[in-house]
């Protein structure tokens, strides 16, 4: 289930639920091994004059980079990520490709407009980014957490503005109400590990995602992405078994 409010509108509450996802990287890596994702997707649903659902609007958010680090991922219940100044400070760091590892939430807003006895659908999208904002983990139940987020959301050309914002100007973080708030079960959903050259790379991505963070994969859930190699002749991709891979595992619905 999510409940979401939304630039001071209550949107009816659905089934749907969020998702949490950790991608491990290599245990050599120069960036911190764990990368822990959320996401939402909240869709209205209606039924139009013939009888057939229809999707009115919908919004998608996304928290990339909760900068959590345990040996043992039950530790995400009942803790709290007030994402300030001063938490980004302590967390900044790179990925393993040298890019810079950003915390923040991102919302995407659609809006579907069918005129009556028309063919033409107008759409309407629009996107926000924000690194001001807090969430509360629940107590856990198997592979869920209840999650909340609060987040101040700033509209996407505002925030890649070329000019500086003037002094007198710059918010401090949280200021007033924030805009976007959300309740949802979350599941835990998936896990994607890096692995070395090997030729059965989902028995080792099982123990590294063991000893990482505590967490038993059924081998059965496995999917094995092998690196790929471009070919010269024509420039098509072919993967490559026995080269490194991305094993990724998903977890009972």
């Amino acid at each position: 289930m999510s409940w979401v409010q939304w630039d001071d509108e209550i949107w009816p509450a659905t089934e749907n639920e969020a998702e949490l996802h950790l991608h491990l990287w290599a245990g050599d890596s120069a960036c911190p091994r764990q990368s822990w994702s959320w996401s939402l997707h909240h869709y209205l649903v209606a039924l139009d004059g013939h009888g057939e659902r229809r999707t009115k609007r919908w919004l998608g958010v996304d928290l990339m980079n909760l900068n959590f680090d345990e040996s043992d991922w039950r530790r995400l219940a009942s803790r709290e990520i007030r994402a300030d100044a001063a938490w980004h400070d302590l967390h900044e760091s790179t990925n393993e490709h040298g890019r810079l590892n950003v915390s923040e939430a991102q919302l995407d807003v659609t809006e579907i407009d069918r005129k009556t006895g028309q063919d033409k659908v107008q759409r309407r999208d629009q996107h926000f980014i924000a690194h001001d904002f807090i969430v509360r983990i629940g107590a856990r139940d198997g592979f869920i957490f209840p999650i909340e987020l609060d987040a101040w959301m700033i509209p996407k050309e505002e925030y890649y503005r070329l000019d500086p914002e003037p002094e007198a100007e710059v918010a401090h973080f949280a200021q007033g109400t924030p805009n976007l708030r959300v309740m949802a079960r979350t599941r835990l959903k998936s896990a994607s590990v890096i692995v070395e050259r090997c030729d059965a790379p989902v028995p080792r991505a099982r123990e590294y995602l063991r000893k990482a963070v505590g967490l038993e994969a059924r081998a059965e859930t496995a999917k094995v992405n092998w690196s790929r190699y471009r070919k010269l002749s024509d420039g098509s991709l072919e993967a490559m078994p026995g080269w490194a891979s991305v094993v990724e595992f998903s977890f009972p619905g």
